[in-house]
């Protein structure tokens, strides 16, 4: 068993901390304000005084980057990069992927991949 030391920090610094922690998990506004015992709206109000997007956002975004890192070690195939970053359908991930970069995860594996 190995021991982290407590996070500290503000909310949305402890908020951010576990949601890296949880890509890999279905994630809402209303689990994470769960999460810290803390209001929905005060969860937004403390990601806004931090000059962050809200949660989901965030979560979005680490998710994507997280995809593109997994997409270039070329190591897992596209389903287990879904399932890795909290999507079990991989056509959502498809969509989710293509709404955010632009183009599909495997046409930005190939270019990857050509690239290097």
């Amino acid at each position: 068993e190995t021991c982290e030391p407590p996070v500290v920090g503000s909310l949305s610094e402890r908020a951010m901390h576990w949601l890296e922690q949880h890509l890999d998990e279905p994630i809402s506004l209303d689990g994470l304000s769960e999460q810290f015992v803390c209001s929905k709206s005060g969860v937004l109000a403390a990601f806004r005084r931090a000059g962050l997007r809200p949660p989901m956002k965030e979560l979005a975004q680490r998710r994507i980057q997280r995809s593109c890192e997994l997409l270039k070690e070329n190591e897992l195939n596209i389903s287990q990069i879904a399932r890795a970053v909290g999507y079990d359908d991989l056509a959502a991930f498809n969509h989710f992927f293509r709404r955010h970069m632009g183009r599909s995860p495997s046409d930005y594996r190939e270019t990857c991949l050509w690239i290097s």
